[in-house]
């Protein structure tokens, strides 16, 4: 890397933990209202708007939220804000389980594996 982008990084790349959500839909149905959050450290990536049919034939994710933060628990504290603020009508989405995984003591505590989900829907 050129010191150029070396200082460049390191005066732009402030915060460590970086969250990210798939928010997808449960149901095929028309999407009636999406009112995506906003604010200092989320990002929200959609294509899809209020009034558009959600279909069957394409991958069913209707938006990817991103948060930022200086540490884990900052940027869990952004994407449950996030989350809340999120308003999906007319479709059944994942926002309820990405809650409730926010939630999880092991989650919050950074005790996850790729066997997490599993353990975590089984109880």
């Amino acid at each position: 890397m050129r010191p150029i982008c070396r200082q460049f990084f390191k005066k732009q790349m402030k915060g460590r933990a970086i969250l990210r959500c798939r928010n997808e839909s449960k149901t095929y149905s028309w999407l009636v209202t999406q009112s995506a959050p906003g604010g200092f450290g989320v990002r929200v990536d959609s294509a899809m708007e209020s009034n558009m049919m959600v279909v069957p034939f394409y991958d069913s994710m209707i938006a990817k939220i991103i948060t930022h933060g200086r540490d884990r628990q900052e940027s869990i504290a952004r994407m449950r804000r996030a989350l809340d603020e999120f308003v999906i009508e007319g479709i059944k989405t994942t926002i309820p389980l990405h809650k409730r995984i926010l939630n999880d003591p092991d989650f919050q505590k950074g005790h996850v594996s790729t066997l997490f989900l599993e353990r975590f829907l089984s109880s």
